[in-house]
């Protein structure tokens, strides 16, 4: 559980550098684009400088549910893990409560002897044909 933690805080703030970074780096260069287009036809780099930002937001967005979603199937994936180890623990201590059971009624009675009998029948007639 310590490891899926710590795989998670190391995914978010590698993910959130990354984020970072390029928000970065668009800035830059919306800025720069703005600066160049704004010196040709100030209408179209005014234009242009929008649509370079609904590009920036967008692809952090991408990158957020991209995170999201790693997050919420790590999150899944544990429970799953959690739930099917409780699962396969009670059926383990069901069975060895009916192996006790069992071993402690053959010890007591003659049904240890009947099935000897019948394991002896099984193997003589598996063996004559």
């Amino acid at each position: 559980m310590l490891v899926l933690l710590m795989r998670l805080i190391i995914l978010i703030i590698a993910t959130l550098s990354t984020l970072l970074t390029r928000l970065i780096l668009t800035s830059i260069i919306c800025a720069v684009m703005l600066l160049i287009q704004a010196i040709k036809v100030p209408s179209e780099a005014i234009h242009e400088g929008f649509r370079q930002v609904a590009e920036a937001i967008m692809a952090c967005l991408e990158l957020i549910f991209q995170l999201m979603i790693e997050a919420i199937t790590m999150l899944l994936t544990s429970v799953f893990d959690l739930l099917r180890d409780n699962i396969r623990g009670m059926v383990e201590s069901m069975f060895e409560g009916v192996v006790e059971k069992f071993k402690s009624s053959i010890e007591e009675s003659s049904l240890k002897d009947e099935l000897l009998d019948m394991v002896s029948k099984i193997v003589s007639e598996t063996w004559n044909n």
